[in-house]
């Protein structure tokens, strides 16, 4: 019993070990953006153009799953993070979101009302080509999130809206505001 007990610890830790080295191996990679995007947000009076990708010193790109609707419960926890973030940090929070659905089901919520208003504008993948460009970069089945410099070089993996230690060193390379 012991020695199943010796070894399941030893796994797991194997487990650990994998994943922390993970999340450092991406580092100093290029976060490759697609060319067929659309800037999306009906809340938004004026939506922003593509300068909205070059605009801060630090930026965090996050993928979600537009066809699926828990994924989309997301998007209010980003919109409070970057809410709270840019009180004191220089960063921009751009969501990239992907769709099975040709963005029938986020379109539907929003303009429906169906869904909380969030002030981040959204980035539509519409040849769903972001999560292909940059698969290396995955951490699971459906979760990328990056922190960038201005020029889109990686500085760090880990999604900071659910896990506290990736937000401390996120929080710890993003520039404060000036």
């Amino acid at each position: 019993m012991m020695k199943i007990l010796y070894l399941h610890i030893i796994i797991c830790c194997m487990f650990l070990y994998s994943c922390m080295q993970f999340k450092k191996a991406d580092t100093g990679k290029l976060l490759i953006l697609p060319k067929h995007i659309e800037i999306f947000n009906p809340y938004l009076p004026k939506l922003p153009d593509s300068s909205l990708l070059s605009g801060s010193k630090t930026k965090i790109y996050t993928l979600v799953n537009a066809s699926c609707s828990t994924c989309l419960l997301q998007l209010k926890e980003w919109d409070d993070f970057e809410t709270n973030i840019n009180k004191q940090k220089d960063v921009q929070v751009i969501v990239v979101c992907e769709s099975d659905d040709n963005f029938q089901l986020i379109k539907y919520l929003f303009e429906s009302k169906k869904m909380d208003k969030i002030h981040l504008p959204l980035v539509l993948d519409l040849d769903n080509k972001f999560i292909s460009f940059n698969a290396s970069l995955l951490s699971s089945e459906d979760d990328l999130t990056v922190l960038t410099d201005s020029n889109n070089k990686i500085l760090l993996s880990g999604n900071p809206i659910k896990d506290k230690n990736d937000k401390k060193r996120f929080m710890a390379l993003m520039p404060d505001k000036q």
